[in-house]
């Protein structure tokens, strides 16, 4: 539980000295929300014990976005605009991930479940918007609907 606090501290610190930087031009700015997307990403995905059995399906949907993720931006490399919101979404869905991820753990160590609760159902609501986003965009190939329809049985 410790551990996690510093990593979010720097991460914080991180986003917020390169997001200064995301004003120059719409490649740049494109490019550097990719980037900063797939760091958050590593950071999400390095193993926790503590929460390690719960946190197995967010990992599956981590892998369905990133292979959504590489569509959109092939199909949309022309489209500069939608290319930017698409990036947008991917890092919102990443902080939803990573605000799961400490909940998890913050539940692990004090069991608030009121706290936990909510941050739950509003990641979820993130989730599931940004979901269909992606399947208006991929149609049947979106690979990110099917595993959030696989968890809801």
């Amino acid at each position: 539980m410790w551990l996690l606090i510093p990593i979010f501290i720097i991460i914080f610190i991180y986003w917020q000295k390169n997001s200064k930087g995301l004003q120059n031009n719409d490649t740049n700015n494109i490019e550097e929300i990719w980037r900063i997307t797939r760091d958050h990403t590593n950071i999400i995905l390095q193993r926790d014990s503590q929460i390690e059995n719960q946190f197995e399906n967010y990992r599956k949907l981590i892998s369905a976005i990133q292979k959504d993720m590489i569509l959109i931006r092939e199909r949309l490399m022309h489209d500069k605009s939608r290319q930017k919101m698409f990036a947008e979404d991917w890092l919102n869905f990443t902080n939803a991930i990573w605000d799961i991820k400490t909940a998890m753990a913050c539940y692990e160590a004090d069991g608030n479940h009121d706290l936990f609760s909510e941050t739950m159902n509003e990641c979820v609501i993130i989730i599931k918007e940004i979901a269909k986003r992606i399947e208006n965009e991929l149609g049947s190939e979106a690979e990110i609907p099917k595993i959030i329809k696989r968890f809801n049985g």
